[in-house]
This record gives structure tokens, C-alpha cells and sequence, in this order.
């Protein structure tokens, strides 16, 4: 069908044949964070962390990807890890040249045969994470970092070799989050809440990439992460997608919190309640299974770290780390990184309940995948 920039149309969009049979997808989390490679692992996973409050999961936050949020903390592991390796006056953007010189020695089709090996069917790249740093040089520049992006097409260049093995190939995007426009901290729930460009530039900025993906890329999976912003077309973005790609497919990320509820949650009062609130709440029960209720179109689902005991009639798909971040970590070992027969198991659970497992690997900044993660794909594999 030709569908229209609404709810009522997009919501039409069956789930294609081949996202249920594909079961096994591979995330990609690679960027600047993967040139410090640092998170604290000695406090548990995202689980564990929250259960302690707010403030100390973002300033003790396992996932290395969050680095430019952790370093902001005064008594964040991380920001003590930055002064001591890099000094307390190297900004986080000096990271740049040093990521752009590692990848030049990145292989493409050597990190897809990898896929290819584990029996994943699709891959799932960060084409811009949290940072705003984008692995591919967009046509619309970031107006606030000059040449703020990767050296290299890693987008273009990961999707041929990926579709040269029989994989699909999509794309993760950051969509409310963009640390280069919105550069407050996040310290709790309400903070992430609030956090995001609210200006209309923004938008039209997100809105842009998000079409320039679909155009250059074709990708078979749109995968949007945290929220997108309030004056963005996202509605018009997903008919877009589906118009071009017939057996397209998008998650459940694309809530739209309005200007008004992300300022109110910015006030101190506000936000402490909210954050007081959440905090007694995970404490007792643990995180939920799923984001906020989505108020937008959607194909499928994304618990994070986290899968459901019943089968469920909604598509849904388990995202989660072979270690306990997304993006590379130096400070993992062994036991940090979920065993091959566990995850056989996990793998196994989740497709019997309706779900595809998007497991995650986190490249070194050269595009190596570190060997605690490779057994684990072979394991599976």
C-alpha cells in the first residue's frame, strides 16, 4: 500500500516474513567512545546499577558509549580514568583524529564474514550515537563541530559487505539525543528525559539524516534510540521508509515528548520528585521490560538486557552486550561477558517467545573485535 504520514496508515505495516525468520541480529556500537574504551565494570550491569539510583548509574554507567556523559561527574570512575590517561584538559573531541587514524586499518568484509560465521541475518550499525558523531560524512553538516564525523563511509562500506554475505543491513541513530547540541548532564530518568535539542534546526537536522540514510543506504531497518525530537517529521520519515523499502522494518524507540513536558521536567523541583519517584521504583521492582509507553507507530519492540517469560503476540527483539556495555570496554574480563552456553540458551528462550536476540559487539577503534567477544561468537556460531 502507499502509506500516508499518520498513525492510522503507518500502523497498517505488517512485520515481513523475513524479520521473523531472521531470529539473529548483530549491533554494532563503535565511535569515539571506542578510543578510551573505558567504563567501570566492578558495579554490575545496567540492572544492578540503576537498583542504586539514579545518579550513580550515569556516574558509575557501564555502558562505555555514555563516556562523554560519565566524565562529567566529579566522582565518576570515568572522569578520574580520563585525567590520569589523557589529562584533565583534553576534550572529548580530541578523540577524533585519533578514531579517524585507527580506522583507516578497519577491513569491512573481514568484519562481515564474522557475522556472516555466527548466522546472524541482519546487522545493525550506530551510524550516531549520544555524541552526535556520525560514522559517515552527512550531507548536512553538524553546525556546531566542524568535520564531525568518521574519515571513512563506515555506514556505505559496513552495508556492502554485509549485503555481499546475504545479510540485510540497518541503521541505529540517535534521534533526541545529540550531546553536540544538548551538552547538559544527565545525572537521573528525568534528566534523560529532558535532555535533547528542542529547536526546530534540530529536527530538520535529524529529519535530514534520517532521509539521506534511506536514500544512500536503503536500509532494511530503521532503529531509532531514546526519543526524537518534538518538531520532527518522524511520521513522514517512516512513510518515507516503507514507500522505498517494501519489507522495511522500524523499532519502538520514536516517542515524542512535547517541548512543554521536557522543560517542566528540567525544573530542579520537578525533576527531583520524578527522579525520587523512579529511583524507590527500580529499587522494588527493577527496570521494566520496556521503554516508555510508545506513542508512535512501531514493528517491534526492544527490551534492553532484559526478555519476557511468555510468548508474546507483538514482534519484539532482545538488544543486549556480549559484556556489559555496548560499545567496546577495556576494563571487562571474563566474567563480565555472558558465556556461549548461556547465550545459546538466551538465544533459544528469545525465539521461542516471538523475539529475535540483536546481540551487540563493541569494536576496538580500529574496527578489531576484542577476543573475549569473538569466543562468544564462535560459541554461538
Amino acid at each position: 500500500m502507499d502509506y500516508q504520514a499518520n498513525a492510522e496508515s503507518l500502523s497498517q505495516h505488517p512485520v515481513p516474513a523475513w524479520f521473523h525468520d531472521a531470529k539473529l541480529g548483530i549491533f554494532v556500537t563503535w565511535g569515539l567512545f571506542s578510543v578510551p574504551a573505558y567504563a567501570p565494570s566492578e558495579y554490575g550491569d545496567i540492572n544492578e546499577t540503576f537498583k542504586r539510583g539514579g545518579r550513580f548509574h550515569f556516574a558509575h554507567n557501564p555502558y562505555a558509549e555514555w563516556y562523554l556523559n560519565s566524565m562529567k561527574f566529579p566522582e565518576s570512575p570515568c572522569r578520574a580514568y580520563h585525567e590520569r590517561t589523557y589529562g584533565a584538559d583534553f576534550a572529548y573531541d580530541g578523540f577524533v583524529p585519533l578514531f579517524n587514524a585507527e580506522v583507516a586499518r578497519w577491513d569491512p568484509a573481514q568484519m562481515a564474514d564474522v557475522f556472516a560465521r555466527t548466522g546472524a541475518r541482519y546487522v545493525v550499525l550506530v551510524t550516531k550515537h549520544h555524541d552526535g558523531f556520525t560514522l559517515w560524512p552527512s550531507a548536512p553538516p553538524n553546525p556546531n563541530k566542524a568535520r564531525y564525523h568518521a574519515s571513512r563511509n563506515i555506514v556505505d562500506e559496513l552495508a556492502q559487505a554485509v549485503r555481499a554475505r546475504g545479510m540485510r543491513m540497518g541503521v541505529y541513530y540517535s534521534g533526541q539525543l545529540d550531546w553536540s547540541f544538548d551538552p547538559r548532564r544527565i545525572d537521573g530518568v528525568a534528566g534523560l528525559l529532558a535532555n535533547g535539542p528542542l529547536s526546530r534546526a534540530y529536527a530538520r537536522y535529524v529529519d535530514a539524516h534520517y532521509r539521506e540514510l534511506i536514500d544512500k543506504v536503503e536500509p532494511a531497518i530503521l532503529w531509532n534510540d531514546i526519543g526524537y525530537p518534538p518538531d520532527g517529521d518522524s511520521e513522514a520519515v517512516m512513510a518515507e521508509f516503507y514507500n522505498r523499502i517494501a519489507e522495511g522494518v522500524v523499532n519502538d524507540r520514536w516517542r515524542k515528548n512535547s517541548k512543554a513536558l521536557k522543560r517542566l521536567l528540567g525544573l530542579w523541583p520537578v525533576k527531583a520528585l520524578v527522579d525520587r519517584w523512579i529511583d524507590r521504583t527500580i529499587a522494588k521492582q527493577g527496570l521494566s521490560l520496556s521503554q516508555l509507553p510508545a506513542n508512535c507507530p512501531y514493528d517491534f519492540g526492544t527490551p534492553e538486557y532484559a526478555a519476557f517469560a511468555e510468548i508474546r503476540q507483538v514482534k519484539w527483539e532482545c538488544c543486549r552486550g556480549i559484556g556489559r556495555s555496548f560499545g567496546y570496554n577495556r576494563m571487562e574480563r571474563d566474567e563480565h561477558h555472558i558465556s556461549a552456553p548461556d547465550l545459546i540458551h538466551s538465544f533459544a528462550d528469545i525465539v521461542s517467545k516471538n523475539g529475535n536476540l540483536l546481540l551487540n559487539v563493541g569494536p576496538m577503534a580500529d574496527g578489531t573485535i576484542p577476543d573475549l567477544q569473538m569466543k562468544r561468537l564462535e560459541g554461538l556460531g
